[in-house]
């Protein structure tokens, strides 16, 4: 039933931390996803005509992919958050991260191994929930840390289709 966790030092299963970038499409421009009952996702998922995922990429070793399992009488939720730091400081970018904020998200991450995680589905979203800004020294770079999070009643998904 149950497999040893052994460590093998093979630098192929010893992956870099971050994400290479990800991507996010708003929840209501999904018109069929389906929901496996493992934790691997092939599909389909389209989208709505018009609509395609958004990619954002961040600044060097900024990015970051956290998913915590909190149990209660309840059951088991996960918490995940994804982000990193967005370099550049536009009046254009600030207003697209203003109404990002208005909208329910699911985002698909890709990290150093070329692994896909797929974060949330028709009924369970990701919000921007975070946008910070501040430059208090010269030493300190221009740009928002963006920060999407959510609860979960599963697991974000391997993404099998790439």
């Amino acid at each position: 039933m149950f497999e040893d966790l052994l460590l093998t030092y093979d630098p192929c299963e010893n992956g870099e931390g971050g994400l290479q970038y990800i991507e996010v499409v708003p929840a209501v421009a999904i018109q069929t996803m389906a929901i496996p009952s493992g934790l691997g996702f092939v599909g389909p998922l389209t989208l709505k005509s018009g609509w395609k995922w958004i990619r954002i990429e961040f600044d060097d070793n900024t990015s970051f992919y956290s998913e915590i399992d909190n149990d209660s009488t309840q059951g088991t939720s996960y918490e995940i958050r994804l982000g990193g730091f967005y370099p550049k400081d536009t009046k254009t970018v600030l207003e697209q991260l203003e109404l990002m904020k208005l909208q329910y998200w699911v985002a698909r991450a890709r990290d150093m191994d070329d692994r896909w995680r797929l974060v949330g589905n028709i009924s369970q979203k990701l919000r921007l929930s975070s946008r910070k800004y501040e430059i208090t020294t010269p030493l300190q770079r221009r740009g928002f840390q963006i920060e999407f999070a959510g609860v979960f009643s599963r697991p974000a998904l391997f993404d099998h289709r790439w």
